[in-house]
């Protein structure tokens, strides 16, 4: 296992805990999914993208995580979020949510139309907001 000498917290803090991490592939999520690793979490990581999600969990085993399973989302789908995140909280308690997920793309504001906010929305504020609900 990795000695964690960046964290201010030991390698055993989060022991016994279950953190579900989304938008897990890379960028923060990923970075966050890895600190969480070194503190000995149960970590599920979620995303769109499969292979990164279980290339991944390989990392966060050798990290020190407790367990890592992926599960790859796609955020803008309610209902199949729902259903997903209803069977992770049958197998155990989720005691750590960390709501993230990739953000629109760059660009003017004014060349964006009405609909054009719905998958953004549909995956910050629903998304982050159902699962929020049901832990």
């Amino acid at each position: 296992m990795k000695k964690n000498t960046r964290f201010p917290f030991n390698d055993t803090a989060l022991e016994g805990l279950r953190a579900l991490i989304c938008g897990a592939s890379k960028g923060i999520g990923r970075a966050i999914a890895k600190t969480m690793a070194q503190a000995g979490a149960d970590i599920i990581v979620s995303s769109r993208n499969k292979e990164s999600l279980e290339l991944l969990c390989s990392e966060l085993i050798d990290l020190g995580a407790n367990s890592a399973k992926a599960i790859p989302l796609d955020f803008e789908d309610t209902e199949t979020l729902k259903i997903t995140i209803s069977k992770l909280i049958e197998e155990n308690p989720i005691q750590i949510l960390v709501n993230n997920s990739a953000g629109p793309p760059g660009g003017p504001l004014l060349g964006v139309e009405y609909e054009d906010f719905e998958p953004a929305f549909k995956r910050h504020l629903y998304a982050a907001h159902t699962i929020t609900k049901m832990l």
